[in-house]
């Protein structure tokens, strides 16, 4: 059994030897790249559809507070004109108006903090890919001398 097992030992170590050899750090860190723009395209657009939200929203909420305002007006004219049935119901709907308008109001500090939250996060993901691509160059910069070097030295055995 130990000899199937160091056959095996053996095979796993040249397997991962031409696998070492296989991969290429300059691909690799492309890849890499390329995957962070990925995401970084799809932050980007998921930030634009809640900055959307944020401003549907916002004009939902002035709105309703456009409306509060409204009937807070009719209810003094009521009032003014000696007609306090009218204007208890006018403030009744502006009572009511004012509870859409916390609702809405809640509901836009929330979208406006995820929007904040997106706008930090793209930011970052951002810097870590510029990140990304300076250390790109250095490593293609390393690759070349490392190569260069090889050539040199495969040169003066010669």
């Amino acid at each position: 059994m130990a000899f199937f097992e160091r056959i095996a030992d053996i095979l796993k170590a040249n397997i991962n030897d031409m696998i070492d050899k296989a991969e290429d750090p300059v691909k690799m860190v492309k890849q890499l790249i390329i995957e962070m723009e990925g995401q970084v395209d799809e932050a980007t657009r998921a930030l634009g559809q809640a900055m959307g939200s944020q401003k549907v929203a916002a004009k939902e909420l002035a709105d309703a507070k456009a409306k509060v305002a409204d009937w807070n007006d009719k209810a003094k004219l009521a009032l003014k004109n000696g007609d306090e049935a009218l204007a208890r119901k006018a403030l009744d709907i502006k009572v009511g108006l004012e509870g859409q308008v916390d609702q809405l109001q809640a509901s836009y500090d929330g979208i406006t903090a995820q929007v904040d939250k997106l706008k930090d996060q793209v930011q970052t993901m951002k810097m870590k890919l510029d990140e990304a691509r300076a250390r790109q160059n250095v490593l293609i910069a390393r690759a070349k001398m490392a190569e260069a070097s090889t050539v040199a030295r495969f040169l003066l055995c010669l």
